[in-house]
């Protein structure tokens, strides 16, 4: 590849004006998404060429990166020496594509929240064995089609309790607790602190459950949390803690043989954000098992985000370039009725422009919105963009993850369409 134009190569630093600054690359570069020139690559392609042979909006998928996310995580996690699990959250991102590349690991199995995604990893080649269920208000009819399916279920309530005990007594459970101590991107992604939430068993009513699971012959083999979503390096001392009390909840089952801390693992969002320390995330949790549980539980995790988010991007068309009102307005062909992560979650959403190169120092702070007849609908309100023209394509970046497994028919826009890149 030729160097990016704000690389040292590239741009001339006469060292007896200046002879310490260094131009930077952007936060974002990596093996499978630079700049070639003014051009963004992304899984060896231009995004252009991309563009050209699948249009726009088109959301693109790198399966060597979601396989590299795993391998991370898994690589983490055997250096502590400790039995562990791996399960990928389907709901941020349902793409069988993007299944296949996760099945062709052989190293990660599958989270699911309802029937349907039981049966969409089960299509896609995943055993029973290897998928776990962790619903919320759970009708008679979810349990009807999964009681008898082989998959792990933990129970997230002490109705869905009574409903699993009459269709399947003797049946191994979890059980899905609260542990009052939340850590997510924002309030919208915190599933558990001190307002109360839907989700889990509190410990007010924990020895409860414990006491009707026996009275329905379940066998409760272990405990579950999610606690929240998006956090990184500065939320892990907040999750220790959420693990430690997740162990409390552990040491009262005579059965147990597994410890299941959920997902949440974001990825960064913009060049100030810490990533989460892979290798202190995996020693914290399994150090707290090891030493309150044992070293025989397995520990069990369901990052989603982590493992599809950095690996899609989102490219579409301007269809607009107005100033309104002092502020310079950059509207696309698609909403977020395809990637809803800065209107629903507040996540900041890069954008860059396909083929001019990064944002210089001339660059033009725009705000870049959608096509959807709602004023959430905002992707970013001030972001630097080059030259830009009507009929440009821009890129999101960090889009792989609760996008197409979020869209909505509001307004009736187009949504994106999917692609894994080859």
């Amino acid at each position: 590849m030729t160097q990016a134009p704000w690389t040292a190569a590239a741009v001339h630093i006469d060292p007896a004006v200046d002879p310490i600054v260094r131009p930077s690359r952007p936060w974002f570069e990596r093996e499978g998404l630079a700049w070639d020139g003014d051009h963004l690559t992304f899984a060896g392609h231009r995004v252009a060429d991309l563009v050209a042979e699948h249009g726009a909006p088109c959301a693109f998928y790198d399966g060597a990166r979601i396989a590299a996310n795993i391998g991370r995580i898994r690589s983490a996690f055997k250096a502590t020496g400790h039995p562990h699990r791996l399960y990928y959250a389907m709901k941020a991102n349902r793409f069988g594509p993007v299944l296949q590349a996760i099945r062709q690991t052989g190293e990660c199995g599958i989270d699911c929240c309802s029937p349907r995604e039981v049966f969409r990893a089960i299509e896609f080649g995943f055993a029973p064995s290897e998928i776990s269920f962790t619903g919320s208000s759970i009708s008679e009819r979810d349990v009807d089609l999964i009681a008898d399916l082989g998959v792990r279920i933990n129970v997230d309530s002490i109705s869905m309790l009574h409903k699993i005990g009459r269709r399947a007594p003797g049946r191994r459970i979890g059980l899905r607790v609260n542990p009052q101590i939340g850590v997510g991107m924002s309030s919208a992604l915190t599933y558990a602190g001190h307002r109360p939430s839907k989700f889990g068993i509190y410990a007010d009513r924990f020895d409860e459950a414990r006491r009707l699971a026996d009275s329905y012959g379940l066998i409760v083999e272990g405990v579950h949390m999610h606690v929240g979503s998006g956090w990184l390096a500065r939320g892990l001392e907040t999750f220790s803690r959420a693990v430690s009390r997740l162990a409390d909840f552990a040491q009262t089952l005579p059965h147990l043989t597994y410890v299941n801390v959920g997902g949440g693992i974001g990825v960064p969002h913009g060049p100030d954000d810490e990533p989460v320390d892979l290798a202190l995330y995996a020693s914290t949790i399994t150090n707290v098992v090891r030493e309150r549980l044992g070293s025989g539980i397995e520990v069990c995790c369901e990052p989603g985000d982590y493992l599809v988010n950095d690996a899609g991007i989102l490219a579409a068309e301007v269809t607009m370039v107005e100033e309104k009102g002092g502020t310079l307005f950059v509207g696309l062909n698609v909403g977020f009725n395809s990637n809803p992560q800065a209107a629903h979650y507040g996540f900041r959403q890069e954008v860059v422009h396909a083929t001019r190169g990064p944002a210089g120092p001339g660059a033009t702070r725009c705000c870049v919105v959608g096509n959807i007849n709602e004023v959430i609908d905002n992707f970013n309100e001030d972001t630097p963009l080059p030259d830009i023209h009507e009929g440009d394509v821009l890129v999101m970046l960090n889009a792989g993850g609760y996008g197409s497994s979020m869209v909505s028919d509001h307004c009736m826009r187009e949504t994106a369409r999917d692609v894994l890149v080859r």
